[in-house]
């Protein structure tokens, strides 16, 4: 079984109004994504990895089914993970860009800024 990659649903294209300025392009959106997959690849191959290792032990098709579930979970883990990150680095894009134009931002996401 190869490592599945990291499916998000589509992204809309960027609105049209006061706050497009603010909004990722898509070409940055899916430079994003692309990043966000490369760091998820290691977790995806070290579940792999374990499933194979644990699976040659397996003595029972109970077992095998058990950790072909397990590999399921691990894999949707990972997957909600990696569009949780993609949802955050979105929108800390956003917010430093608001910052840079010195729109107002949330007090959390000015912490996080100036940390950076």
């Amino acid at each position: 079984m190869s490592a599945p990659t990291t499916e998000f649903a589509p992204v809309s294209p960027s609105p049209a109004n006061a706050f497009s300025d603010t909004e990722p392009s898509e070409e940055e959106k899916r430079q994003i994504k692309e990043r966000i997959n490369q760091n998820l690849q290691k977790l995806y191959q070290d579940a792999e990895e374990l499933f194979k290792r644990r699976m040659q032990d397996a003595r029972s098709d109970d077992e095998r089914a058990r950790l072909e579930g397990d590999l399921k979970l691990e894999t949707g883990r990972i997957r909600s993970l990696g569009a949780e990150e993609y949802h955050h680095q979105l929108e800390l894009e956003r917010q430093q860009r608001k910052w840079a134009m010195g729109q107002p931002i949330d007090d959390q996401w000015k912490e996080i800024l100036l940390r950076e």
